[in-house]
């Protein structure tokens, strides 16, 4: 796997395995966040910028790589003014998945995701405070999240079905006592660590990530820059 592709995937763990739940979206009034990241592929630097789109809730409504858009999501809500369906469609305009959503009495809730290209269906389970306990991505594919009793993520672990041969994802998290995510680490197929820093306000400006691929060390530098709800 390429350091390129390692990019794409750290900042998906960063936005759905750190601490940039929908709530710290909405509670920091982000409307925009843009990663600008920083590395080298086959020793020539390269520089990518990602910009994912907020609503006034902190749901992600947009994604971009640069100027192009890569999907854009339509929320549909039900009669109590919570989230029942959303449909991504890519930048054609064409449906790519959607996510239905069911709510338990005591306010848990979960989420069955189908993936038109890849022919797949995600069920994600999480609790009222919009914690994600555990993801199912296929029959074997099991991932399960850890929490302290601060409520913070401490652990994402694949919990192999009895014929998987597929990749094993452990991720790790470190916590300063200001309960920022101050690293991450990978322990499984693909190993790196992940140090975050933030500013005054809490909020995430820099990552550097270390790790190896094919035997290589490499080095990626990610950088943030928000722009608000007034």
């Amino acid at each position: 796997m390429k350091p390129f592709l390692t990019v794409i995937l750290l900042f998906t763990s960063l936005l759905f395995y750190g601490q940039h739940t929908p709530n710290e979206f909405k509670k920091f009034r982000i409307a925009s966040a843009a990663e600008t990241c920083s590395f080298k592929e086959d020793g020539v630097p390269q520089k990518f910028t990602y910009t994912a789109y907020y609503d006034r809730n902190g749901n992600d409504t947009a994604y971009y790589h640069d100027e192009l858009c890569i999907y854009r999501k339509i929320y549909t809500l039900d009669e109590n003014n919570r989230i029942a369906m959303l449909i991504m469609y890519d930048k054609d305009g064409k449906e790519r998945e959607k996510t239905e959503y069911t709510y338990e009495a005591n306010g848990d809730y979960s989420t069955k995701s189908y993936h038109k290209l890849f022919d797949a269906v995600t069920i994600k389970w999480f609790d009222k405070t919009d914690r994600l306990l555990k993801e199912q991505r296929d029959e074997e594919t099991t991932l399960i999240y850890d929490y302290n009793s601060k409520g913070q993520l401490i652990q994402v672990k694949t919990k192999p079905g009895p014929n998987s041969k597929g990749e094993i994802e452990h991720l790790k998290y470190t916590y300063n006592n200001k309960g920022q995510c101050i690293k991450e680490q990978s322990l499984g197929t693909y190993p790196w660590v992940k140090t975050l820093f933030y500013d005054a306000k809490g909020m995430l400006t820099k990552t550097i990530t270390t790790g190896k691929e094919a035997g290589v060390a490499y080095t990626n530098t990610n950088t943030y820059q928000y722009t608000f709800w007034k």
